[in-house]
């Protein structure tokens, strides 16, 4: 396997080889070694074996010298090991040979065979590198003019376009799982990205910010429109790329806000009238995660809809302050194929444990690896967070929190009226104020007989009239569309790819049973609550079946 790597380049300057950097004696072997050693061992905590975070381990051991004490020398070894990758051994390999007065390929392979793991991580090789110098913001810079032939919609048509036969019926290899085949794609990626940009000195050069398609730097003002066209989750609101920031009091509905938008970005339905582009979804739930089950159920309940498997919650813990949760998660959601989607952070305040807001160190380093996150999953990152005690200055924190968002999203509270409002773009001006209403949903009882319940969000009053939309008149009305939409969401479990259709008999004993009268009455009630969904034309009856419109 031919790894990426950085090497020294003429007059200093860091340059990418295209000529393998690992030139291991048994290379081929010791893969198939290292492959079964893998397998037997446990999971690593660590960073996935990407491409990127290849290049990034490779970088912090160029600084370190290898020519060091013994103990600090075992210890990168044991570190290199802990992150069970196929390339380790060459990564230890080569670091090792960069000392070769010292270098003993016997001592190297005792130590690989006494290692056992839990004793040393990731997290030793960052030490060691900021000992020596590791800056991570610049070696950003040096890979950042790479990442955008590493996003699909930029790179992969290109792939497809040089990929030979044998290559394409390698990738679709039943016999490989998933990231076999993501790993194949990635070396892909990287041998024909350096045929594409081969110099007559075999190396490619690391440009500090990615050139312009231009013969020069300077172009017409009439040419900008090339560059305009920005794609989006959400348009004019959500970009495909980038953080932003879902702010608000306590109480305020933030939370039940995103977790709307979140779940029709999933669906691929317009949001507040405004076209979507359908995605994976991610929720990192960090504070109040039992209640996040409830918005999913009372929507599901509420609309009659299964939310779709793209939309998936992370369950581990996880800080924005540490290097490593964020490889973590960036692993899991390329690997789960939540790609290229919206990540979702509730709340902010619970990424950043031990973090000060208001320290401007601690709040980089949160932009930081928030970017971070966005840019190495092709990801939209969004923020849930608090305003601080004086709301009317904003969203809580530094100052260079809301100068690195690209949009910021207030959402506000004034007695039972809420409504949100754009307070930040970067791309789009948007002074709009929309209005939404927490329509609680009960979803059960509990051992004592107390209520389970949660809420959906609706637009409220004038959005709805714009839209034309009818609304259940009276609690009766409302509890009667709550239990066919309930019935239908059973329905399409049992029979997902058949449009369900209820009789009215059922339907009415089951409005009845939820209806709180005397029990003579409800039939009664029951069917006046349906007749009246149907003359608003949000229920239909047809031969004795009621459908929804």
């Amino acid at each position: 396997m031919a790894y990426a790597g950085f090497s020294n380049g003429p007059n200093g300057k860091r340059i990418y080889s295209i000529q393998s950097k690992f030139n291991v004696p048994n290379g081929d072997e010791i893969r198939t070694q290292r492959a079964l050693i893998n397998k037997s061992r446990p999971i690593s905590n660590g960073p996935a074996q990407l491409i990127t975070e290849v290049w990034r381990v490779e970088a912090m051991l160029d600084l370190i010298s290898s020519d060091c004490a013994y103990e600090d020398y075992r210890n990168l070894i044991w570190a290199i090991e802990s992150l069970n990758w196929d390339s380790g051994y060459e990564l230890a390999y080569n670091w090792s040979i960069t000392t070769p007065d010292r270098f003993d390929k016997n001592v190297l392979d005792r130590l690989i065979e006494d290692y056992k793991p839990g004793h040393f991580s990731y997290g030793t090789i960052v030490m060691h590198a900021k000992k020596a110098g590791w800056d991570e913001l610049a070696w950003l810079s040096k890979i950042q003019a790479w990442e955008k032939f590493l996003k699909p919609e930029n790179f992969e048509s290109y792939i497809y376009s040089l990929m030979t036969e044998k290559e394409k019926s390698i990738l679709n290899d039943s016999n490989l799982n998933d990231k076999q085949k993501e790993c194949y794609l990635d070396r892909l990626k990287i041998r024909y990205m350096c045929i594409h940009y081969l110099d007559q000195s075999n190396t490619i050069k690391i440009e500090a910010e990615p050139r312009i398609e231009s013969s020069n730097r300077l172009i017409k003002v009439s040419e900008l429109g090339k560059f305009s066209n920005q794609k989006y989750l959400i348009k004019g609101l959500i970009p495909a790329t980038g953080i932003s920031a879902c702010y608000g009091a306590s109480g305020s509905g933030k939370s039940f806000l995103i977790s709307d938008l979140g779940i029709n970005l999933a669906f691929g339905n317009d949001w507040y009238g405004r076209k979507v582009k359908k995605c994976p979804v991610t929720f990192v739930v960090l504070e109040g995660a039992g209640g996040l089950s409830k918005r999913f159920q009372a929507w599901e309940k509420h609309f009659g809809q299964i939310i779709p498997e793209n939309c998936k919650v992370f369950i581990d813990s996880f800080a924005l302050t540490s290097s490593n949760d964020v490889s973590n998660i960036v692993s899991e959601v390329n690997n789960q194929g939540q790609r290229s989607g919206l990540i979702v952070i509730d709340t902010l305040n619970q990424a950043s444990p031990g973090a000060d807001e208001n320290n401007s160190k601690d709040m980089s380093l949160i932009i930081q690896n928030a970017q971070r996150l966005a840019r190495e999953t092709h990801c939209h990152v969004m923020l849930v967070h608090h305003t601080g005690k004086d709301a009317s200055k904003g969203l809580r924190g530094h100052s260079s929190l809301i100068a690195a968002l690209d949009v910021a999203l207030e959402v506000k509270r004034e007695g039972s009226r809420r409504s949100w409002s754009v307070n930040k773009s970067k791309d789009d001006i948007d002074t709009g104020q929309y209005h939404f209403e927490l329509n609680q949903i009960v979803l059960g009882y509990d051992q004592d007989g107390d209520q389970i319940s949660s809420c959906v969000i609706e637009p409220a009053i004038q959005t709805l009239i714009s839209s034309k939309q009818k609304r259940p008149q009276g609690a009766q009305q409302k509890i009667a569309l709550d239990t066919f939409n309930s019935l239908k969401l059973l329905s399409k479990q049992s029979t997902p790819s058949i449009d369900p259709k209820l009789k009215l008999a059922d339907l009415e004993k089951a409005v009845g049973e939820n209806l709180a009268v005397e029990d003579k009455r409800k039939p009664e009630r029951a069917r006046a609550a349906i007749n009246g969904l149907i003359a608003l034309g949000l229920l239909t009856i047809k031969d004795g079946f009621i459908t929804s419109t």
